[in-house]
């Protein structure tokens, strides 16, 4: 896991964790979701899912965010 830094309301700042999310945390969740391989090879080929994006949107929002899950869609 990576460090971010950033200010918490009183602006003092404070660090945290980021996920990092890899290539094959990537493919499990397609799978989880059911893509079938048409889709998965389209999302390859087009770079539609990248692990920089991924990763910061479940560090930001861990509360909303379902991505790392392992339990059935």
């Amino acid at each position: 896991m990576a460090i971010n830094v950033v200010s918490d309301d009183e602006g003092r700042i404070k660090k945290q964790k980021l996920l990092l999310v890899t290539a094959s945390d990537i493919e499990n969740t397609m799978q989880r979701y059911g893509y079938n391989q048409e889709c998965r090879d389209i999302i390859s080929s087009e770079h539609l899912l990248f692990e920089g994006l991924l990763s910061r949107l479940p560090s930001s929002y861990r509360e909303y965010s379902d991505f790392l899950a392992d339990k059935p869609f």
